[in-house]
Order: structure tokens, then sequence, then C-alpha cells
């Protein structure tokens, strides 16, 4: 599970790199990036600040 948005490397740039060896969850707190996710592959997407509920 990774945050689309990174200070050192976005998700495009990490899934460039290990798309091929490693599924995908991405999560964010834009709701808008959800598509662009799916577009790059993410298995699934996960808005936040997650709660337990």
């Amino acid at each position: 599970m990774m945050d689309i948005e990174m200070p050192w490397m976005n998700e495009h740039s990490f899934r460039y790199m290990f798309s091929e060896k490693l599924y995908v969850i991405s999560t964010s707190t834009k709701m808008s990036y959800i598509l662009h996710a799916i577009e790059l592959g993410s298995v699934d997407f996960l808005s936040k600040p997650f709660s337990k509920h």
C-alpha cells in the first residue's frame, strides 16, 4: 500500500520501477486520484484518513 503523493518519488515512478513485481493499493487524501491510480495499475484505492470503523 502506498500514497500517491510522496516527497521523494511519485507513484508513477515507483510503479515504473516495480510494477511487474508488486501489487499496489494506492492511498491518498484526494479522491480525484482514484482514476489515475487505477490507470497506473493499482489493484485498489483507499482514501485517507483511515479509521477503524
